[in-house]
């Protein structure tokens, strides 16, 4: 047999029963169609605001406190990287946070996406450190020609930070599983679900309450302080837990190589390939659910009504708003 037929013949059967291949060909297939979107919103230089609101321009509160809490925000994620460092160091491989964190850093293209039809959500504009989003060059796009994005703030507290969100929902189904020993894998799924409802809606109304962002179009009889600069749809949690619950399984259900059902047959790659695979795999599965949570808010936005005056400013809606 030629070393060819050899490694179209390894190739077929870990093709058969290596999940990793899969969910890296389709991770793959999505950073491809993120670096197209980059790569044309870099050459147009698309990160350029068209126009910033005047210095003391009307809106709610004072970007103070995104900075305020962006900087202590730094401190838990530098205190998270550190952790994750050690542990890898200690068990001489790529833990599960680690290859989250890596996922998480080729993933934020999708963030906007919830916005695509109508201003479901948007970033302040007064925050000196937006740049306008890619959001427009995404296919399909019509939430406006200037949306805009504090991409410092939004990977520290969203992306970087998943871990910490998959670690509380892992403890908490560890947890059940311990109190409750007879419990399957769909009860304890529940528990991962209602895990990251509860940790995903605090996150996110910590972004509203910060003023890092808002959302603006929402469904007034399902939304909390409807009317005020601090409304929070509670289909957001619930859309959350949807879509995300699967990572507190993946990490409580890791293999005896510390692999989740998405990278199993890692290990049977050669070993220059698995760090790769792996971070494919997670990526793929990540960006799956961040396309269910965008689309999810794009469904719901159809039954939205428009944004209450308070947020109907120019430092929000930007081109909507008369600047």
């Amino acid at each position: 047999m030629t070393t060819a037929q050899t490694t179209a013949s390894v190739s077929s059967r870990l093709g058969t029963r290596s999940p990793v291949l899969w969910w890296a060909g389709f991770g793959a297939v999505m950073v491809g169609a993120e670096l197209i979107v980059l790569t044309r919103w870099v050459a147009d230089r698309g990160w350029r605001l068209a126009q910033r609101p005047a210095p003391g321009a009307p809106g709610p509160g004072s970007p103070t406190i995104t900075h305020v809490f962006t900087a202590c925000w730094a401190l838990v994620i530098a205190a998270m990287i550190l952790w994750i460092i050690r542990d890898c160091r200690r068990s001489r491989r790529l833990s599960f946070p680690a290859v989250v964190v890596a996922a998480a850093l080729l993933s934020p293209w999708l963030d906007l996406l919830g916005a695509a039809r109508r201003p479901v959500f948007a970033y302040y504009a007064d925050n000196p450190m937006v740049i306008r989003s890619w959001s427009p060059y995404l296919p399909g796009w019509r939430g406006g020609d200037q949306p805009v994005t504090d991409l410092l703030a939004q990977m520290l507290i969203y992306y970087v930070s998943m871990p910490l969100i998959f670690l509380i929902m892992r403890e908490a189904v560890r947890y059940a599983a311990r109190r409750r020993p007879h419990w399957g894998l769909l009860r304890l799924s529940a528990v991962s679900l209602a895990a990251c409802t509860v940790c995903g809606a605090g996150l996110m109304f910590a972004g509203v309450a910060v003023r890092l962002f808002a959302f603006v179009d929402v469904i007034p009889e399902l939304t909390l302080f409807h009317g005020t600069r601090f409304q929070y749809p509670l289909y957001d949690a619930l859309l959350l837990g949807v879509c995300f619950a699967a990572f507190g399984m993946l990490w409580y259900r890791q293999d005896g190589h510390g692999l989740t059902a998405v990278e199993r047959g890692a290990d049977r790659l050669p070993t220059r390939y698995r760090t790769w695979a792996r971070i494919l795999a997670m990526t793929g599965t990540i960006q799956l659910a961040l396309l269910a949570y965008g689309l999810g808010h794009v469904l719901l936005g159809l039954a939205a009504s428009p944004a209450p005056a308070v947020l109907n400013t120019p430092v929000l809606l930007g081109p909507a708003a008369p600047w």
